[in-house]
C-alpha cells in the first residue's frame, strides 16, 4: 500500500464517529433534534410519515427528513414546563379582558392600518353595521401599533358605540395590541 493511501485512511472517519441513523421509532413530539442541513437545533412538532416529520425552529415550522438529523435530545420533565412569561397576562381594564378567544376570518376583519383617526372611525362604523347585518357576534379591527393614536381613537369610539358590548386587544399571536376585538350586541 502506498503512503498516500495510508495517509487518507488515517483521516477517514471511523464507523464509530459517523452519524447514527435516526429511526422513526426513536423520535417523539417535543424531542430536540440537530438538523445537519441548517446546522441548528429544532423541536419535533409532529411525525408525518416514516420519512418526514414537522419541526419548529423558533417561530418557524418546517418539514425535515430523518436523514437530516444528526443528534436527538429526548424531552425531559424540565422541558415540559411552561416558561415563566407564559403564565403572565397583561393587566387590562375590566371591559378589555378576553372572555373567550374568537376565531378570526377575513370576513370578520377590518384592516385600517395607515388611516387617519376620523377616517378609521368612519370605516369602523360602516364595518360594525355590515357585521351586524351579516349576523357576526365578533369583529376584528387591525389598526397596527404605530404611534398609538389610531388605536386610542378606535377603542374610545368603539367604547361609546351602542352596538359594541365589549372590546379587547387580540392575543399576542394574533396581533396583540395592534388588533382590537369587538364583541357586538346581537
Amino acid at each position: 500500500m502506498d503512503s498516500a493511501a495510508k495517509e487518507i485512511r488515517l483521516h477517514e472517519p471511523s464507523a464509530a464517529s459517523k452519524d447514527e441513523d435516526v429511526l422513526f421509532k426513536d423520535l417523539k413530539c417535543g424531542d430536540q433534534v440537530f438538523l445537519k442541513n441548517i446546522n441548528n437545533w429544532a423541536t419535533v412538532v409532529s411525525l408525518e410519515s416514516k420519512n418526514n416529520f414537522q419541526v419548529s425552529i423558533g417561530m418557524m415550522n418546517a418539514k425535515a427528513k430523518f436523514s437530516d438529523v444528526k443528534k436527538i435530545k429526548k424531552k425531559t420533565k424540565s422541558q415540559k414546563k411552561k416558561p415563566a412569561w407564559a403564565n403572565k397576562t397583561p393587566a387590562l381594564e375590566p371591559e378589555m379582558q378576553n372572555t373567550d378567544v374568537p376565531f378570526r376570518t377575513s370576513a370578520s376583519t377590518l384592516d385600517i392600518r395607515g388611516f387617519r383617526v376620523d377616517d378609521g372611525e368612519t370605516a369602523l362604523d360602516r364595518f360594525i353595521d355590515e357585521s351586524l347585518f351579516a349576523g357576526r357576534d365578533v369583529c376584528f379591527v387591525i389598526h397596527g401599533h404605530g404611534t398609538g393614536a389610531l388605536r386610542k381613537g378606535i377603542r374610545s369610539y368603539a367604547k361609546a358605540h351602542p352596538s359594541v358590548r365589549q372590546q379587547s386587544p387580540a392575543e399576542q399571536n394574533d396581533g396583540g395590541d395592534g388588533v382590537t376585538i369587538l364583541w357586538l350586541i346581537s
